[in-house]
């Protein structure tokens, strides 16, 4: 019985309280009246089927149309069957944002029902106003909505406004026929009146307008001021028919004078403190703007200080009224001072210069390029050395100067990929030599041009050494390589061992160092003689060259000792490799004059920064590694790794 009493409830809350507008309290006697009556009254089902209004129960959570009453299938068209199998958003032609607004509208109104547009069966839209309680059904949540048709209240209260709007709009028209009839008749009477008054009203709109136009006038003067102050300019006003001019106060502060001290002034005395050359141009300029040739004159000048240096002005202007003639009346312009910025050219050009001069007189050739390798500028020297045609470095095409270059070279190849390793090594400083099919040689030099710690470009420099590289041949040889072998001796082989040690800790690279010791190599002299041996040690030491890189540095320390150093290998597997690589091409014989000779070596390795950050340090280890490799046999390579335990590898 309770459970009956609530669904009535309820139920009347959603159909009568919209419907008969009942308050609460007045809905709260009727429920106590009737509550006793229920007992006899009809299911809410059947109510619900049978109630002449449009009603539907609806899911709130997915919006699907639950049920829906007769009324509801008339209304729309549509079956109860086909209804129940559709939601609600299907029929509410409102996006979730205008149900929102409309919810928040409807609460900010006081409204207990919303204003929606359903659409029907047939394809049309009817405006509707919905009321929505929610009631609970064996546990479950739905929204009993009653919907009401408006679309006629709509339309019949737009036809109001409609028809309101035409009555006031015939209102005001015959109020304005009556108004101009009135006119009218009394218009003889009035027009001295009228007369008077707009020729009074005029005049006060007129003294008005000059008041702001004044007003306005003296804020742009201000703002004027105001811009020409903050940017420290002088300015001018010349009336080019009489001479007459006008100049503000920092303009005669620019030549150190105050304007009291330059009275009276006139174009003549910017003529007697102006250089003569200066007015020339000037002058030129000043002709150029009166035909009509330029819009602006501008010219830098300069001018007489009171302390007799030279200051240096930017004279700018324009012409500011013409006369009927098209002749030039009145100029206005600025002058600004520019002394430091030209002494700092005029500074610029000197240095320019000296360098310029500097590059000439060296016998060196020049040539200077961007971080993109692009020729900034060459010297004399350059374009003589190589001898590059006139005009070849002018045009400022690289690839022609770069074809003209390699047509001259023994290895064309090889120089491209010099400057392209030293291109990828920004901060490398490279030293090489440059061997011409002539016969010519030349030293290259490159170091990277650093500007506030940003590569901007390089500075390569050529020297013809022929001559002192054929005088110092000999003697270099004896002092830095081994007479045998050609390769580097010790002393060489430390200081590029040194070298690149410091540019590998600079770059933050790696290096490799490798230990080599011929097996057996005293039985070789001892069985063959040592002019064999010596065989023997020249072989080795072309195998390896032949699997070195020229940045590599490969020497013979003495005796059937010999090192390799890796500059910057790719990781510790890529200089293994190149061990591999040695031992392998040396398990083949060889042929040592007229000798094929088996020849066995046993390789250590050490590794920077892994194994040891020192020459000293890492020739130690590579030794340690190199001894464990001929203690355990032959043609073995061994990297170093702590004095208890040493990395092998048999070939």
């Amino acid at each position: 019985m309770i459970r009956r009493v609530w669904r009535f409830a309820r139920f009347v809350q959603s159909v009568l309280l919209p419907t008969l507008r009942l308050t609460p309290l007045s809905f709260g006697v009727f429920l106590l009246s009737v509550s006793s009556l229920l007992s006899a009254a009809p299911s809410f089902q059947e109510t619900f089927n049978s109630h002449k209004l449009v009603m539907l129960l609806i899911d709130p959570q997915s919006g699907q149309i639950v049920d829906a009453n007769d009324a509801a299938s008339q209304f729309y068209g549509y079956d109860p069957a086909e209804l129940k199998a559709m939601t609600i958003q299907q029929i509410n032609q409102l996006s979730a944002e205008q149900v929102s607004e409309e919810r928040k509208l409807a609460q900010a109104e006081g409204r207990n029902y919303f204003i929606f547009r359903h659409k029907v069966a047939d394809g049309s839209v009817k405006t509707v106003e919905v009321s929505s309680v929610p009631l609970e059904f064996d546990g479950n949540t739905l929204l009993h909505s009653i919907v009401r048709d408006i679309s006629n209240e709509r339309r019949l209260s737009d036809e109001l406004w409609h028809y309101q709007a035409r009555l006031e709009e015939m209102v005001d028209l015959k109020a304005l026929e009556l108004e101009a009839s009135y006119r009218n008749e009394q218009i003889r009477m009035i027009f001295a009146i009228g007369l008077l008054f707009i020729i009074a009203s005029g005049l006060i709109y007129a003294l008005r307008q000059s008041r702001i136009a004044g007003a306005k006038v003296e804020k742009a003067e201000l703002g004027l001021r105001e811009v020409i102050w903050g940017t420290n300019v002088g300015t001018w006003e010349w009336n080019v028919i009489t001479g007459e001019t006008v100049f503000s106060d920092r303009w005669a502060d620019i030549v150190g004078y105050s304007l009291d001290e330059l009275e009276p002034v006139s174009i003549d005395t910017w003529l007697s403190i102006a250089h003569p050359d200066d007015l020339e141009r000037s002058s030129e300029q000043l002709e150029k703007v009166f035909k009509g040739e330029l819009d602006f004159y501008e010219c830098e000048v300069r001018v007489r200080h009171r302390n007799g240096s030279w200051r240096w002005v930017q004279d700018r202007g324009k012409v500011v009224e013409w006369g009927i003639d098209g002749k030039p009346l009145r100029m206005s312009g600025t002058h600004t001072d520019i002394t430091d910025k030209k002494n700092a050219e005029i500074e610029l050009k000197d240095a320019l210069s000296q360098l310029v001069a500097t590059l000439e007189a060296t016998d060196n050739g020049i040539l200077v390029t961007s971080e993109y390798g692009h020729v900034i500028r060459t010297n004399t020297q350059f374009t003589t050395m190589w001898h590059l045609p006139a005009g070849i470095v002018s045009l400022g095409d690289e690839k022609v100067m770069l074809a003209h270059v390699k047509d001259q070279l023994r290895d064309p190849e090889q120089f491209i990929v010099d400057i392209e390793g030293v291109y990828q090594n920004i901060h490398l400083e490279s030293e090489d030599l440059l061997e011409f099919k002539d016969g010519r040689v030349f030293s290259r030099f490159s170091r990277p041009m650093i500007v506030d710690g940003r590569f901007c470009g390089r500075v390569w420099s050529f020297r013809d050494i022929t001559e002192q590289r054929n005088a110092q041949e000999k003697i270099h040889r004896l002092a830095m390589t081994d007479t045998l072998t050609d390769l580097a001796n010790r002393n060489q082989f430390n200081l590029q061992f040194e070298k690149n040690l410091d540019l590998a800790q600079r770059e933050q690279k790696n290096l490799a160092l490798m230990m080599v010791d011929l097996d057996k190599f005293k039985h070789i002299n001892d069985t063959y003689g040592h002019p064999v041996g010596d065989a023997v040690l020249k072989a080795v030491a072309t195998v390896l060259l032949r699997h070195c890189r020229k940045t590599d540095i490969v020497a013979r320390l003495g005796g059937d000792e010999f090192a390799v150093v890796s500059v910057f290998p790719k990781d510790r597997a890529a200089a293994h490799q190149v061990a591999e690589r040695i031992i392998g091409e040396l398990q083949e014989p060889i042929d040592a004059a007229s000798h094929n000779l088996d020849v066995a070596l046993s390789i250590g390795m050490c590794f920077y920064p892994d194994d040891a950050e020192t020459v000293e340090d890492m020739i130690y280890k590579a030794d340690v590694a190199l001894y464990a490799a001929k203690k355990a046999g032959h043609n073995l390579i061994r990297c170093y790794e702590n004095p208890q335990k040493v990395s092998d590898q048999t070939v």
